[in-house]
């Protein structure tokens, strides 16, 4: 079964020829869904689950940070290298 024809229902649902399927936020609110219902949700619980990953991966090095002195170091050094200016370019 595909859904083509989709109502947005209380907010934070899709309601698809009875079923109720969860919304995407921010600029995804309004969503054509072209593959199975089952499909979709799957892609969403996959997104989660990659978006939970990140997160752990994002505390375990900021806690990596804090206990290694020489990547605080490297750390601080590229917070302060000047992004903006292009790299001078080598002559042959």
């Amino acid at each position: 079964m595909i859904c083509d024809d989709i109502v947005e229902a209380g907010g934070d649902l899709l309601l698809c020829r009875g079923s109720l399927l969860p919304l995407p936020s921010g600029s995804e609110r309004a969503v054509r869904l072209t593959t199975h219902p089952v499909a979709y949700v799957r892609s969403l619980l996959q997104q989660a689950v990659v978006r939970r990953r990140m997160i752990d991966a994002a505390d375990r090095y900021a806690e990596f940070v804090r206990d290694t002195p020489e990547e605080r170091t490297w750390l601080a050094e590229w917070d302060s290298a000047d992004l903006v200016t292009p790299p001078k370019r080598r002559r042959r």
